[in-house]
Order: C-alpha cells, then structure tokens, then sequence
C-alpha cells in the first residue's frame, strides 16, 4: 500500500512511490491474464510487481520519520499526526468500498461474502476475516503502523519515536504467535504475527540515518543491481503463495531488504525540469489513487475474459499493456477529480482547527 503523505522535497522517492504502485497494477494484470485460455501466465512472471507493496511500506517507515523530524521541524502531537493520517487515507478509501458494495449490490462482486462484524471492521481499515476490498490489507497495516508511530511521538525525539515504535512492533510480532492462540480470533494473530511489519522499521532506521549520517547511504548504491536482481528472481526459489506472492520473513529478506536499497538509493536524487521527470512526479502524487481504484478495471478486464471466449483467446500481452495503462490513466484521473478536492478540503478543515499547544 502506498504512503499517502506527500513528499515534495524527495523527488526519488516521489518518483518510487509512482513505480511501486505500476508494479502493483502490473502484477495484478498479469493475474487476471491468467482468466484468458491463450496462455498460462508463470508464477514467478507475476510475482515479482507485488513487491511494490513493500517498497511501498519501506517508503511509509521512511516518511512518517521525515515529515515528523526532518530539518529539525518540530514533531506533531499524537492526535495532530493521526487526524492527517486520517483524513488522508480513509475519505478516498471510503469512495472505493462504497463503490464495491454498490457493484456488489448489482452482482459484480458475488464472491465477495460479508459478515457483518468484517464489514463494520474493513470500514474503519481494522484486521477482519474478509475485506471490502482486497488490496486494502496494506492500508490496515499502515493504519497499524500509523497508531504505534503515533503513540511513539509522545517520546517528542526521534531517536526514541523509534526506538519505541519499533520495539513495539517487535514485541508484538513475537509475542502474537506465543500468547494470541486461544486468547485471540485466529485472523488477528496472523495479523500481528506477519513480519511484513518489519519493513515500516527498516524505513524508519533510513530516515534516521538520512536525517543524521546520510553520507552512510551512499554506499547502498552498488547494491542496486543485485537487489533488482533478487527482487525478480525471488519467486524462482522462494516458496510462496501462487496469488499473496511471498510471505513472511522470505518476504521481507528478498523483497523488503532490496526495497531498502531502492529508496536510499534514489534519495541523492533531484527533480528534473524535463517532462519526464515531472511525469514521474506527477504519477508519484496519484500513486495512492491508483492503487486503491485499479482493482475496478482489473474487474472489467476479468469479466471480459470471462464473458468472450474471443476476447480469452486473443494474445494477452497487449490486453495485459493496455489494463495496465487503463488503470493508471483512471487512477490519475480519480487523484485530479476526487483526491485533490479532498486534499484541498482536508487542508482547509485542519488549518481551521484551533490551534494546540
């Protein structure tokens, strides 16, 4: 899932943020191809874009520690941090799974089996059993994430913001799997007990080594091309979910450590003034627009192979291109339309609030 907090003054990551999210939609693509009877997509061909999601939750750790500390800016309180969190996550989310239920409603979706209690607890971005929409399980790790973060702040250092908010995520991922059978549903203790949440804490030891000895990162640089590298080839020697894609530490060895080679390497980097590399930060604003509204044209790319024997038996690969381009141009158009009113909205309502001391 993408962080949704703005990072203007980092264009490298900016513009990661905007492939991590086309990894995302090209490995959702491929899946779908999969509907089609002209080809059998390999596994280990569409494993590799679901690492954009920890790229993704590398970068989160990242700037939730940035935007608190860096240029020895003052750190929000608790609640000042979450309200953002808040109004930047949930306003757009909340659209999307409206939209799922109504598509739902009309037969879309008729796999989709909700009780009430998940229904209640994917609206609010909480661990459920089911989810209104599948690709928000990173937005309820981030959620996660974001309370934990939030507490930490009151440490008012960022040393020990995350020191704490990383012993906290330690102490649960250990703890989870020892104390939360019988005591817990079994769905919170796989929950808690992923190691996926190691990649928030990896991302907020970069931004402090950033913000304090960035001169250390430098090095990482060399490592690009084997952690390119491992990030493809992983699903070749790693055994894996055939749809989650890796899981647990595997996980984050060969996806989440090169992930963190990709961030500090793109660090040093500065805008452009080229049309390319506004593109690129453009696309790094509307990275969470696409992510949330893409699975709606990977629904319409399944049920057109699913409805034309003609359309299954075509070659995919340009099918497979053209979704992939459908989702990002619709996603940007959602971000122009629908976010940016929202963020505008946001920005407003919170600047209007008195002040706190």
């Amino acid at each position: 899932m993408p962080t949704t907090t703005p990072a203007k003054g980092l264009p490298g990551i900016q513009a990661l943020r905007a492939i991590a999210a086309i990894f995302v939609v090209i490995h959702h693509s491929l899946e779908e191809s999969r509907g089609a009877t002209s080809w059998t997509c390999p596994d280990w061909l569409s494993a590799p874009g679901a690492a954009g999601v920890d790229i993704f939750f590398v970068i989160s750790g990242f700037i939730m520690v940035y935007v608190s500390f860096g240029s020895g800016r003052k750190p929000p309180l608790p609640h000042e941090f979450l309200g953002k969190r808040i109004m930047r996550i949930y306003p757009l989310y909340w659209l999307c799974a409206g939209a799922i239920l109504l598509l739902k409603a009309a037969g879309a979706y008729s796999a989709l089996q909700l009780t009430t209690q998940d229904a209640l607890l994917s609206i609010f971005l909480l661990p459920a059993n089911t989810k209104i929409m599948t690709v928000a399980w990173t937005l309820v790790f981030e959620i996660w994430f974001y309370i934990v973060f939030a507490l930490a702040l009151l440490t008012r250092s960022a040393r020990a913001t995350i020191i704490v908010a990383a012993a906290a995520i330690i102490a649960v991922l250990v703890l989870a799997p020892i104390v939360g059978p019988g005591r817990l549903p079994n769905f919170l203790v796989i929950f808690f007990s992923d190691a996926i949440t190691l990649e928030f804490v990896m991302g907020m030891i970069v931004a402090y080594i950033y913000l304090q000895r960035p001169q250390l990162l430098t090095g990482l640089k060399w490592l690009l091309p084997p952690a390119l590298v491992l990030i493809s080839t992983a699903a070749l020697f790693v055994a894996h979910d055939p749809v989650d894609g890796l899981i647990g530490l595997p996980r984050v060895l060969v996806w989440g450590v090169p992930a963190v080679v990709l961030v500090a390497t793109v660090l040093p980097q500065t805008g452009g003034q080229s049309a390319w590399s506004r593109l690129w930060l453009f696309l790094g604003d509307a990275s969470y627009a696409i992510y949330l509204t893409h699975p709606f044209v990977m629904l319409f790319y399944a049920k057109a192979l699913k409805a034309s024997p003609a359309i299954a038996a075509l070659p995919q690969a340009p099918l497979i291109f053209a979704a992939t381009l459908l989702s990002i141009a619709f996603g940007v158009v959602v971000h122009l339309c629908v976010e940016r009113p929202i963020m505008t909205f946001g920005k407003m309502l919170m600047r209007s609030r008195p002040a706190t001391a």
